[in-house]
């Protein structure tokens, strides 16, 4: 995969999570409106139902949060996805000293631009015994929260 699929599958991915927050969002307030308006309604015509009318309410407001939060997690599990992604087609037994330079680079890169998902390389200075014509074995390790967090390279 080149560099361009790489942030062309980024930028997709970003485009994709905040269309799923805004569709969400508007789902949710819709949702929210006519829910207050049958509420309104069921109230002007039988008083005494009131207690199942609220009941009812509060039903479709717990499973409106689930789906929120339900599309929440999907999403999560997207970015974790093409996060990991940029990385894991580097992870084998076999690697080239020239892909395990280019994988260096991206994970600089990516260290660069997201602080808040940081990928540890080891050994540290791998980058200065990089040798193109051995191999290298690549493994990588993840967090708790399932992004990449080290990687781990070999010489064969």
């Amino acid at each position: 995969m080149n560099k361009l699929t790489i942030i062309l599958c980024i930028i997709f991915s970003i485009i994709f999570l905040t269309v799923g927050i805004f569709v969400g969002i508007q789902i949710q307030q819709k949702d929210s409106i006519e829910t207050s308006e049958e509420s309104n309604d069921k109230a002007e015509e039988k008083q005494s139902s009131k207690e199942d009318s609220d009941d009812k309410v509060e039903e479709k407001q717990s499973s409106k949060k689930d789906s929120v939060n339900d599309l929440n997690k999907e999403m999560e599990k997207l970015a974790i996805g093409t996060f990991n992604a940029k990385f894991e087609v580097y992870i084998s037994e076999s690697v080239s000293g020239a892909k395990v330079r280019s994988l260096v680079s991206s994970v600089k890169s990516s260290n660069a631009i997201e602080p808040e998902h940081q990928i540890t390389i080891e050994p540290s200075d791998i980058s200065t015994k990089i040798v193109a014509s051995k191999k290298y074995l690549v493994k990588a390790e993840y967090g708790n929260d399932g992004y990449i967090n080290k990687i781990s390279i070999t010489e064969k």
